[in-house]
């Protein structure tokens, strides 16, 4: 498996497709593959993220 670190602030810069609150904001023609799985890993892995905390959470409050 091919790994590629790409920094999100530059891609924004480079290609005009930002991040905001309510999603991805840019020209659909600037939405390259590059950019559509750029945001898509970076959302999947803060999902992850995210879930392993929810998970460590509720093994913490497991009550046997």
């Amino acid at each position: 498996m091919n790994t590629k670190r790409i920094n999100v602030d530059a891609l924004m810069a480079s290609s005009d497709v930002r991040f905001g609150t309510s999603g991805v904001r840019g020209l659909v023609k600037r939405m390259t593959e590059e950019v559509c799985y750029a945001y898509t890993a970076a959302f999947l892995q803060e999902v992850v993220v995210k879930s392993d905390l929810v998970n460590q959470a509720d093994k913490a409050n497991l009550v046997i």
